[in-house]
């Protein structure tokens, strides 16, 4: 099949022209089908093959992700919910409230939310709403703070009519018996990685050494659940197994304090100029730089 438009829209040329939205178009094909593309199926985009992006998070012996596995009716499934890189500054949380950011050009390295998976099709790409738990009982809604929190949860089963999709293979069954539990599971990881981020607010640098480890793996082979340290969980419509990670503690006591505040625009730029040498820097960078100066002035008086 081929589908040709010889006149389009000059915004949607102006669009597809630029660069970042063909970095993201790649990015996006790379996600939607990374695990077809593992059995040979193969993409190009303006004749460049495009790379499969699967979802992967840090596995070390200091950080390991949540992961549960059920069955039910003919369904396998299992739920990964991790870290995938450092935990947000806040600059980045300062960015998201510029008015100035487009906010219709998504980061193409965001890779924040949930992935939903049906026998290696994927329905849901990096999902942040109710439908994979977000903002649900008592699991926050999404916000940047949570940008390091990914996962997947993920579906098998010989006969797909018992898989948890619309007839569309676009959409999810949410309120079938195969999703329901495999959401609850995704809430427990998710606020067990939500309570993590909320415990080292004002202290993320603390744990960048762990979080900055290379040790990723492809979070469809992540299986702690059915390892040692797994425990069986009995539910009335399922069995199944958990691993829940034990993740480090900030020490008691420690002598860290947040300073936040806010001043005119005009002053932030001023300051900019004057001590980073960018009008445009972000507030949190022009305000640790000042603070540093005086900081600096007051030790060799």
């Amino acid at each position: 099949v081929e589908i040709v438009v010889r006149r389009l829209k000059p915004a949607v040329a102006k669009r597809f022209a630029r660069e970042t939205f063909l970095d993201g178009l790649s990015d996006r094909l790379g996600q939607h089908f990374a695990y077809i593309m593992d059995k040979g199926f193969k993409i190009f985009l303006n004749g460049t093959e495009v790379r499969p992006e699967r979802v992967s998070v840090i596995q070390s012996d200091s950080i390991k992700p949540f992961n549960y596995v059920g069955r039910i009716d003919g369904v396998v499934f299992q739920v990964v919910v991790g870290f995938y890189r450092n935990l947000t500054r806040q600059a980045e949380l300062e960015d998201e409230t510029d008015p100035e950011k487009d906010v219709g050009e998504e980061k193409s390295s965001d890779r924040a939310g949930i992935t939903v998976i049906c026998n290696d099709r994927v329905v849901l790409v990096a999902d942040r709403s109710a439908v994979t738990g977000w903002g649900v009982a008592n699991v926050p809604k999404y916000h940047p703070q949570f940008r390091a929190i990914t996962g997947v949860i993920t579906f098998w089963s010989d006969n797909a009519e018992f898989l948890p999709i619309s007839t569309t293979k676009r959409d999810l069954d949410t309120d079938s018996d195969q999703f329901r539990p495999a959401r609850n599971a995704a809430m427990e990881g998710i606020r067990h990685f939500v309570r993590f981020t909320n415990r080292w607010k004002g202290s993320e640098e603390d744990v960048d050494e762990l979080l900055d480890s290379r040790e990723r793996v492809d979070a469809m082979r992540v299986s702690l659940a059915t390892g040692p340290g797994g425990q069986k969980v009995r539910r009335s419509e399922h069995e199944g197994r958990r691993f829940v990670p034990e993740l480090p503690e900030p020490k008691r006591g420690s002598r860290r304090r947040r300073i936040a505040f806010s001043r005119d625009e005009a002053e932030v730029e001023f300051l900019g100029q004057a001590l980073v040498g960018d009008r445009d820097a972000r507030p949190g960078d022009v305000g640790n730089a000042a603070w540093e100066e005086v900081l600096k002035r007051s030790v060799r008086q």
